[in-house]
């Protein structure tokens, strides 16, 4: 008997709308308790760009969320961007993929955040073969 991980179902359907979905699926299997949360960055025009997480680049991009958040929540709607644009620049480098750290901003509204990241928990379903 042989297991293989097989992709959950709701990290398919979280991916339908990303160009990158079959490259994100293969990465996942190739290491599936690698795998933290999967995010998508939305196009400009359409769709999505996905990417996969570990549990620290997870844990970095949470902190970095909170921290933004309360800056931002400390200045005036006016100064909000050039605000963004400052946290942006003094954060340097980051374990986050570059176009996620760039447009880390619509991750801060809840409801955004809710429906472009999904947890992926340990239990992954597996095929026996």
């Amino acid at each position: 008997m042989h297991f293989r991980p097989a992709i959950p179902q709701a990290l398919a359907a979280f991916l339908k709308d990303c160009h990158n979905a079959q490259e994100i699926e293969a990465q996942y299997l190739r290491a599936p308790l690698h795998a933290a949360v999967a995010i998508k960055v939305p196009l400009p025009l359409a769709g999505s760009e996905a990417h996969l997480l570990n549990e620290a680049e997870s844990k970095a991009l949470v902190g970095m969320l909170d921290a933004l958040r309360l800056e931002l929540t400390q200045v005036e709607p006016r100064a909000q961007f050039g605000t963004l644009a400052a946290y942006l620049m003094s954060t340097g480098a980051t374990p986050l993929p570059a176009r996620l750290h760039h447009r880390i901003e619509f991750l801060l509204d809840p409801v955004a955040r809710h429906g472009r990241m999904l947890t992926l928990n340990q239990d992954t379903p597996v095929s026996i073969i």
